[in-house]
């Protein structure tokens, strides 16, 4: 018989051998329960299995697993587990764990396993069974910082906020928003809210919100909420809240000198000045220095935001100099206020001394002469 003659006996004789292996292995392979469900890429899974047989026992039953990325056994695992006996219409259970690989795409895995009675031969049946791989979003906060760092009442903000995805899934869609919990504090143009969209694991996100702050806000640190909505990998809508973050806002002190003036009774110099702006202002020290000369110097434990005040200085009626007024902001910073100031107060003379004195004189004698003629 010819060679060529062979090839289609020896097919049909191995199809015919094909068909009674299947016979001979007549199982089912089923996945009962997979743990945890889905299971997150960079962890482990536990896939219990099933083996039934269906019409007739079976013996020694071979299950061998065909490991394929993005799976991989965990130490101690075997790929094939041995079945001695199992009855017709009985089955048997078994169990595998693997570690997902951390790079794994979201989606549904199929893991092949081959069912075979002799090891030695390369005659099997093949049956699948499917797991469920899932990730998931996990967003952090990683930076809040502002421009200008040190923020004053009147100041146009731009806040800058970074958010890292430190998850396995992809936060879809993602869009950012900053509310802060004073009406003094507000956003302009985009109501709050920035558009990023994804944010891939590893990758991060930043949005920038220009805030208008209130030229009449005190000094203080002003509480914001920080917030991101996404879409995750079951395309559910999604809400993190990042714990609250502070803006903080330093009132300024605005000094002005608003009078100057004599005391001719306690011979003292009175300068008013008001603090217009809206921090206080502590532990001033106020000099006066005219023609090069330190006049007195006079100290004021704190003036208030929209307060005024009263230093006071022996007397001096001419001369040309500058106060000098050193403070503590609103934090702990020291500042110098200086402002130039020029006395040109008439003194009194001598002449106007005796003027006053026999004015005084004669108002007595009047008064004299009237209360006797009352007597009589």
């Amino acid at each position: 018989m010819k060679t060529y003659l062979l090839i289609p006996v020896i097919i049909f004789y191995l199809f015919l051998l094909s068909q009674g292996a299947q016979a001979a292995i007549d199982v089912n392979l089923l996945l009962v329960n997979q743990d945890p469900y889905p299971v997150e890429p960079g962890g482990n899974v536990n896939l219990e299995i099933e083996i039934q047989s269906i019409s007739v026992a079976s013996q020694n039953i071979y299950i061998e697993m065909v490991v394929k990325d993005p799976f991989t056994l965990l130490p101690g695992e075997e790929r094939v587990k041995v079945f001695s006996k199992i009855g017709a219409g009985e089955s048997s259970k078994t169990s595998y764990n693997l570690h997902v690989d951390e790079d794994a795409i979201t989606g549904i895995y199929e893991i092949e396993f081959k069912i075979y009675t002799d090891p030695t031969s390369n005659i099997s049946v093949t049956k699948k069974v499917t797991v469920n791989v899932e990730g998931k979003p996990q967003l952090i906060l990683k930076k809040v910082e502002t421009i200008p760092q040190q923020i004053k009442p009147g100041d146009t903000v731009n806040v800058y906020t970074s958010i890292e995805n430190i998850g396995t899934g992809t936060a879809r869609r993602a869009k950012m928003t900053l509310n802060c919990s004073t009406t003094y504090i507000l956003p302009i143009l985009s109501g709050g809210q920035v558009y990023i969209g994804d944010i891939t694991p590893g990758s991060s996100g930043m949005a920038t919100f220009l805030m208008n702050v209130d030229s009449s806000t005190e000094y203080g640190t002003y509480p914001c909420m920080v917030s991101v909505e996404y879409t995750d990998e079951n395309n559910l809508q999604q809400l993190k809240i990042f714990p609250s973050i502070g803006l903080p806002v330093k009132g300024s002190v605005i000094l002005n000198v608003i009078n100057i003036e004599l005391n001719e009774q306690r011979k003292k110099l009175k300068i008013d000045i008001a603090n217009r702006g809206t921090g206080d202002a502590k532990s001033l020290e106020a000099k006066l220095i005219i023609d090069n000369t330190t006049i007195g110097i006079d100290y004021i434990t704190q003036l208030k935001a929209s307060k005024q005040s009263t230093l006071e200085f022996p007397l001096i009626y001419t001369g040309r100099g500058k106060l000098i007024i050193t403070y503590t902001g609103p934090g702990t910073e020291t500042h110098t206020f200086s402002r130039e100031v020029v006395l040109n107060f008439e003194k009194p003379s001598q002449d106007s001394f005796w003027i006053f004195a026999v004015i005084g004189l004669a108002a007595l004698a009047v008064i004299y002469l009237l209360l006797r003629k009352k007597k009589k």
